[in-house]
């Protein structure tokens, strides 16, 4: 299946150009307002959320961690067979 990575930033300006650059993201989204926060149920940073392409939640992981990682990397194994 075909997947694409959305990022999307809180901030904006310099601050978004600067991480852009250092993770090598090509676009992004800036959300200021809250409006995809709101709409995912983001309470805090980083988190990842995997959507479907109805834009539907499948799995929110909140944090940074080894384990974390994991988890997203079976999801999208399992989502791309």
């Amino acid at each position: 299946k075909n997947m694409k990575l959305f990022v999307i930033f809180a901030e904006q300006g310099e601050v978004v150009k600067e991480k852009m650059k250092k993770l090598d993201l090509k676009e992004a989204y800036i959300d200021p307002v809250g409006t995809l926060q709101e709409k995912f149920g983001v309470n805090g940073f980083p988190i990842t959320i995997i959507v479907d392409k109805n834009a539907q939640r499948l799995k929110k992981i909140e944090g940074y961690s080894s384990e974390n990682i994991k988890v997203i990397e079976k999801l999208l194994d399992t989502l791309k067979n």
